[in-house]
């Protein structure tokens, strides 16, 4: 009957096991029920509550910001301490579904800005051609403009011409004293050969009252002109 005692001795033992695993089951259900094969009724649940519990996907939505700021190159985060908590921060927009961003409150109405300029109000221009007249020594006025008051930028050209190298014509654009003064000339150059040349001038006069805007030209040798323009632009 030895036998027998073998086996009361070994049920014995197995019991006792049995038992203790039994004790350690219930004394941590959580970390037991993952590991052991032996499933009380009740351990599927508990399972299940923890990995879809609220702090469980707070922890998920986290852990997938982090990853996205770190693949746009932000620096890691601090590590958490407690479960689902974390420093403060700016929400990002992944942490928003498509059309779920709020709107921030409205900024405030900013400051007016300076009055600009009134810019080009009208453009006024004469011009005439032909035919070709000689210039003289006195100064002669060949065309003319009138303007009401106010700043205007002239602008004139003249068509002038004559023969080298006894060739020279002087002219001017302006109101009263505020004038430009050019000239074309030919010192050089075989004698008797034909030349010409465009004068262009252009200043800025401001009227408080109404005025003429004239080009007048002069030649202390010889000179003749076909063409000329004069144009006023009003500005401010």
């Amino acid at each position: 009957m030895q036998w027998v005692g073998v086996l009361d001795s070994w049920l014995g033992r197995l019991y006792a096991r049995a038992t203790a695993h039994r004790r350690r089951l219930q004394n941590a259900p959580s970390v037991s029920c993952a590991r052991s094969r032996l499933c009380r009724p009740g351990c599927r649940s508990r399972r299940h509550e923890l990995r879809h519990s609220p702090e469980r996907a707070e922890e998920q939505r986290w852990h997938t910001a982090d990853q996205a700021e770190r693949r746009q190159g932000a620096p890691a985060r601090p590590e958490r301490g407690a479960l689902g908590a974390r420093p403060e921060r700016l929400s990002l927009a992944a942490d928003f579904k498509a059309g779920q961003i709020p709107q921030g409150p409205k900024g405030d109405k900013g400051d007016k800005g300076d009055k600009g300029d009134n810019g080009i109000s009208r453009v006024l221009t004469n011009r005439t051609s032909g035919p070709t007249q000689a210039l003289t020594a006195t100064t002669t006025t060949i065309l003319s403009l009138q303007l009401q008051a106010g700043r205007y930028l002239l602008i004139g050209k003249v068509w002038v011409s004559g023969v080298q190298s006894n060739f020279t014509a002087i002219c001017t654009t302006g109101v009263g004293p505020t004038q430009d003064t050019a000239l074309a000339s030919a010192y050089n150059g075989t004698a008797g050969a034909p030349v010409s040349d465009t004068i262009a001038m252009q200043t800025v006069v401001e009227l408080s009252a109404a005025g003429t805007a004239t080009i007048s030209c002069l030649t202390p040798r010889a000179a003749s002109w076909g063409e000329a323009t004069l144009s006023a632009i009003q500005v401010g």
